[in-house]
């Protein structure tokens, strides 16, 4: 899916992940976003013990969108794109 670096024993969960953060970016967001999201998800699944480990694939995908947009103003009405918090919650 993308050339990120992922520990092997964490590519499933990555790839569930990313396919996730990927559908929601490049229909609603950007690609930008889609390769933000990977990146995050990336690192995440490098960190020992990785969170990704613990936890739903669909909780972690709106997680780091979530994360992304905050810092991206996504949230705010005069940026574009902007999706509220619930509109992208009920994304995933």
């Amino acid at each position: 899916m993308s050339d990120e670096k992922v520990p092997k024993k964490m590519q499933a969960v990555y790839d569930e992940i990313v396919a996730l953060t990927d559908a929601v970016c490049e229909t609603h967001l950007s690609e930008e976003y889609a390769q933000l999201s990977r990146k995050v998800a990336a690192a995440l699944s490098r960190k020992r013990p990785s969170p990704l480990a613990q936890g739903r694939p669909k909780t972690w995908a709106c997680g780091i969108v979530y994360a992304l947009g905050q810092v991206n103003f996504l949230f705010d009405k005069s940026q574009t794109p902007c999706l509220g918090a619930q509109e992208l919650a009920t994304l995933f």
